[in-house]
């Protein structure tokens, strides 16, 4: 297993534990605007961080580990 993916797993366990939902986009074009790009929700579904284009994983993990546990 690669590194980023083991950041990935941890990061999808942290916004699970924070009542969050980890999503990646499902782009296959690295030239999207959008590609590899994350985003976290709410129970609702609504965009808590991400936004329209989405947010780096390293924005997730400065949201993340910023919000109580």
């Amino acid at each position: 297993m690669k590194v980023a993916e083991k950041h990935e797993i941890t990061l999808r366990r942290k916004a699970s534990r924070q009542g969050l939902r980890f999503q990646k986009s499902a782009r296959r074009d690295p030239d999207a605007l959008d590609f590899g790009r994350i985003w976290l929700r709410n129970e609702a579904g609504d965009a808590v961080l991400g936004g329209k284009y989405g947010a780096t994983a390293d924005e997730v993990e400065a949201f993340l580990y910023q919000r109580p546990s």
